[in-house]
Order: C-alpha cells, then sequence, then structure tokens
C-alpha cells in the first residue's frame, strides 16, 4: 500500500497504556513491561522461542491486566528470529513495532544504558519505546494521518511530525480491521514524498479446496505444472542470461557509474 504525504498538520497522537520491550534469540526471549509513568511493570522474565512460550507470555499479560489494544510491543529485528512472535502478538491484538537494531543501539549508548545482558536489553528496549522517539511512524486510518520521527530541531519540542496521507482509491480495501499494518519505507521521488506501507492479514483469499496440483522449478523452464503446463522457454532463459552477462560485466568493471546501474 502507498499513500502521498500532503502539508503537515499539527495532531494529537494516541498513546499506549503499557509499553512492552522483548529481546529476542534464536531459543529464548526477554520481556521487560513498564506504564506509561515509568513504573515497572513486569521485570525482564524469560520465556522459550516457541509456541509454548508465546502462549505462556499472553497469560503473564492476561495475570498484569494488559490489554491487547493498548499494548505496545517493540522488538529488535534480529536475524529473523522475531518473526512467529512478532505474527502470533499480531494475531492477538497487540501493537506492534519493530526496531532497527542500529537505531536502539545509538539512542542507548547516547544515554548511557546499553549493557551485554538480555535482562537489561529488554529494559533499554521498553524505555526506548517510552522515550517515544522508538515509534519511527504510526498511521492513523480514520483520520488519515500518518506520524513521523525526524531529526529533532532547535527549540523543537518533540522530533515528531503529524502530516495528513493520500490514499489512493485502490487501496483503500486494505484500510480494514483484518489487515494488520507492518513495516514502511518512506520515498522521495520526482518532488513528492511516498511512504510504502506493508500490511498483512491472516485471512486468505482463496477459497478451499480438494483439488491438488505440483509444481518443478527448473533452469530451462521456469515451472512446470502435473497438468503439463509449461512456463517459460528459449526466450525467457536467453532474457535471464543477458541481464546475468550483462550483472557480470558491470561489476567487473567496478566504477560508481557500474555500482549505480546495478
Amino acid at each position: 500500500m502507498s499513500g502521498q504525504l500532503s502539508q503537515a498538520s499539527p495532531s494529537a497522537t494516541p498513546v499506549p497504556q503499557f509499553l512492552v520491550g522483548v529481546d529476542i534469540a534464536s531459543q529464548k526471549f526477554m520481556v521487560a513491561v513498564f506504564k506509561l509513568d515509568k513504573t515497572i511493570t513486569l521485570k525482564p522474565l524469560e520465556f522459550d522461542n516457541s509456541l509454548t512460550g508465546f502462549e505462556k507470555l499472553c497469560a503473564q499479560f492476561d495475570q498484569l491486566g494488559l490489554v491487547p489494544a493498548h499494548t505496545l510491543v517493540g522488538m529488535e529485528a534480529t536475524a529473523r528470529y522475531w518473526e512467529n512472535l512478532y505474527h502470533y502478538l499480531s494475531r492477538h491484538g497487540y501493537q506492534l513495532i519493530l526496531l532497527q537494531p542500529a537505531h536502539t543501539h545509538q539512542w542507548a549508548a547516547n544515554r548511557g544504558l546499553r549493557a551485554k545482558t538480555d535482562r537489561l536489553d529488554s529494559l533499554t528496549i521498553a524505555r526506548h519505546l517510552l522515550a517515544e522517539d522508538a515509534r519511527s511512524y504510526l498511521f492513523d486510518r480514520v483520520k488519515r494521518t500518518i506520524s513521523l520521527v525526524h531529526v529533532q530541531q532547535q527549540r523543537q519540542k518533540r522530533n515528531r511530525a503529524i502530516i495528513p496521507v493520500f490514499v489512493p482509491e485502490f487501496f483503500n480495501r486494505y484500510l480494514g480491521k483484518e489487515w494488520q499494518t507492518d513495516s514502511a519505507d518512506l520515498i522521495y521521488r520526482k518532488g513528492s514524498f511516498w511512504l510504502y506501507i506493508v500490511v498483512s492479514t491472516d485471512k486468505a483469499d482463496t477459497t478451499p479446496t480438494d483439488k491438488a496440483i505440483g509444481v518443478d522449478l527448473g533452469s530451462s523452464r521456469i515451472a512446470v505444472t502435473s497438468k503439463r503446463n509449461f512456463f517459460g522457454g528459449k526466450a525467457k532463459k536467453e532474457v535471464n542470461n543477458r541481464y546475468f552477462r550483462l550483472r557480470r560485466s558491470l561489476q567487473a568493471k567496478g566504477t560508481k557509474s557500474a555500482k549505480r546501474y546495478l
């Protein structure tokens, strides 16, 4: 989904009641919870990075009285360890934000908070959320506004801008409650800013069926199905070979213009 940014105007940004920091690894993850008044609701606690661990985490949240719609969970994009927990919590209605490790590290280093332990890292991530500048963007689907973090200038009280967004009519279908907002990229193109937002849903668009088909992928032909449908061929292979030779030539040249072309 993409939308064009219009001229900025002031607006209020809704704030969740609880902020959860998650430091995740391949086998385990640590969780810490803060309230908006900066009190610790849950000291760093360890869970298994598995379905059982996810269920125990949600049970712990229920005991603490955390309401999914009013709880913001932040975690770093470390390899692909975060993906299962991220989508599990998304399905349960939690607000989620994926943090860039370099951004979190820089923020913590400037405040002397960074430590090389998982327990303290989960607290650091929660404090980062509490500082507001972790939520690099927030999209209000009702007001059609985007809240973006920017470099704070002198005499500014906060480093956040509220900007109206124009969403093309075709993409309005992705603004329903069944679609979850994920990552986004801000692009400057031909004098305008465009925000490309990734959305996901658990609802499949396909209709279940008892029919099955086999697909074999290859180099000579892109795909061949069990129903004897052939995709690709000599012309497609020649196009791929031509681009391969072009990339090889540009990489061998190694100049700045060649790298830009790549």
